[in-house]
């Protein structure tokens, strides 16, 4: 909070900020340009009145309000709905313009997006730093090797954005794209202890996939367990209750891990949820579903890394109706079924293996390749 400006007599001007709320202190920064301040105010969905700032470059004034007025109040009514409370409603939403591209800075995001709308209707990069402020300061990550709490839940809040904003279809295709970003040789969630370079890293890291592989398994996560079961998790694993509309600011910040991700999802879902966190968050491989004509039958076989349990339901469509079908010990059979009459998945729900997504040693040969080249 700005708490004082004090004028000096050569015309210099002190600035008093302080802050009262537990902070991540690794997005912590100084920004100091000549902005001109634009302010509205919002109505939490906990009755706090909370003051929303926007610190923009005085030559771009025009656009930043243009911005502001579009899309701020949508985006925080989206994420209050959907998740919860804004945490530091005591204090401030905020966004200050930056030369660089954004950064989760408690209260007042780093946004340096040229206010651009994307393909699908909103300035992504401003939706996603604002996700921050739930998914890595609300909750954080207590090891670097999770940080797929962060990017991975808020790169898919863009996604379920997309689906209200643009409808199915382009949910589907950030969601596609987003697919075609999985590096196959990386893990979202390893074991062990990592550095966040090591975890950011791409090519010798999980760095794609901590964003990219995280949000789809949170996809298919929300298909075995239905929309409300999983947006139970969500505000279990933010403010450890289903109710958080109930909470006033400020909010009690926390650490979470995958494992405690793991207990969250289990307890919500009322069955050990393990198989999928292993198949999903800790191996390597993407899952491979196979389908082969036995006799009368069509017969579906998920393949995983080390022949890992992972009985994940699949919907199919069959003669035009789409129909969830369950697997026992991997295995699923449809009766009086051809090949012909199925489609697998036609909605783009399930994480697996596709023919756009190359193995591992082929991505490794592509990447040498690419060297010897250059």
């Amino acid at each position: 909070m700005l708490i004082e400006v004090i004028d000096a007599p050569d015309g210099k001007k002190t600035f008093h900020w302080q802050t009262n709320v537990s902070t991540n202190i690794y997005g912590i920064a100084l920004n100091i340009a000549p902005y001109v301040l634009i302010e509205s105010e919002y109505e939490s969905v906990n009755g706090t009145m909370i003051p929303v700032v926007f610190y923009a470059i005085e030559d771009h004034e025009e656009m930043a309000r243009e911005l502001f007025d579009r899309e701020m109040h949508k985006t925080i009514e989206f994420f209050e709905r959907v998740v919860g409370p804004y945490p530091w409603g005591q204090e401030k939403i905020g966004i200050a313009e930056t030369p660089h591209l954004g950064m989760e800075h408690q209260t007042i995001n780093a946004y340096g997006n040229e206010f651009k709308r994307d393909d699908y209707g909103f300035d992504w990069l401003l939706h996603h730093e604002f996700a921050h402020e739930w998914f890595g300061n609300l909750v954080s990550s207590r090891n670097y090797a999770d940080l797929w709490i962060h990017e991975g839940l808020g790169a898919y809040m863009q996604v379920v954005y997309t689906q209200e904003v643009m409808g199915d279809a382009a949910a589907h295709h950030r969601l596609y794209n987003t697919y075609l970003r999985i590096d196959p040789c990386q893990p979202v969630a390893p074991r062990g202890e990592f550095s966040d370079d090591q975890m950011y890293a791409e090519g010798t890291g999980p760095g794609r996939n901590i964003f990219a592989k995280g949000s789809f398994a949170l996809h298919s996560l929300k298909y075995v367990l239905g929309d409300d079961r999983f947006w139970d998790v969500i505000r279990v694993l933010a403010y450890d209750t289903t109710e958080p509309e109930k909470l006033k600011a400020p909010i009690q910040a926390r650490f979470r891990t995958t494992d405690d991700f793991v207990k969250i999802v289990s307890d919500i879902a009322g069955t050990d949820m393990d198989w999928f966190i292993e198949v999903y968050f800790r191996s390597t491989q993407v899952p491979e579903l196979t389908s082969k004509q036995d006799g009368a039958d069509v017969v579906l076989k998920w393949i995983t890394d080390d022949a890992l349990l992972f009985d994940m339901p699949v919907p199919v469509r069959i003669h035009g109706s789409i129909e969830r079908i369950e697997f026992v010990d991997k295995t699923a059979r449809l009766e009086d079924t051809q090949l012909s009459d199925i489609q697998i998945d036609p909605n783009l729900q399930i994480l697996r293996k596709l023919s756009s997504m190359p193995t591992c040693e082929e991505k490794k040969a592509e990447a040498e390749s690419s060297q010897a080249s250059t």
